[in-house]
């Protein structure tokens, strides 16, 4: 089993805020396989699509800051491998259409990170990192602010490349997704 894990707010006007980036590349993903999030056992939704292995697609039903709790919700239900868990989140340090896969790491300053690292009680843990930068003015206020009209239009094609290293997250090792990801899919424009 694998899981994707879209970091995000649940309330309706964060939606289209940069700190939902997660959470909108999980329903691009499901609405690509045509799945359905159903209500999971903790505080989260998940699809599941069934390929060799089963894939769980996953939005926590936390807010961004209490991420962890949904996370290790997850983890004691289902007992996965945590190379098997990839977590997607916002990173105002990397500029609005870059990806970067990492196999693990610190929490670089997001708080969601920083609750599931906590949760879990370890740093070891793939991530997809989704550049919204360059941050401008306060941080809270950026990551909770919505994408500028620019950002808006390329929004579609950047959620494909992050579609792109999802899938290559699913289909091959981590080794490999990240050499993919990273090389290949990491740069919008």
């Amino acid at each position: 089993m694998k899981f994707i894990i879209g970091l995000g707010n649940p309330a309706p006007q964060y939606t289209y805020t940069r700190h939902n980036i997660g959470v909108l590349l999980i329903e691009r993903a499901i609405t690509h396989w045509k799945l359905r999030l159903q209500p999971g056992k903790g505080d989260f939704y998940e699809a599941i699509l069934q390929l060799e292995d089963e894939i769980h697609f996953v939005q926590p039903t936390t807010y961004v800051n209490l991420s962890g709790i949904a996370v290790k919700q997850l983890v004691d239900l289902y007992y996965p491998s945590l190379d098997h868990l990839l977590v997607i989140v916002d990173d105002f340090n990397l500029p609005f259409g870059t990806l970067k896969l990492k196999p693990t790491g610190g929490a670089g300053g997001h708080n969601g990170l920083k609750s599931i690292i906590w949760a879990l009680g370890t740093e070891d843990f793939p991530r997809l990192k989704m550049g919204i930068g360059p941050l401008v003015g306060d941080p809270v206020d950026y990551v909770l602010g919505e994408f500028t009209h620019n950002e808006r239009d390329k929004l579609p094609d950047f959620l494909n490349l992050g579609l792109n290293c999802l899938e290559y997250f699913i289909k091959f090792d981590l080794e490999r997704a990240i050499s993919y990801c990273n090389s290949f899919c990491g740069y919008l424009i």
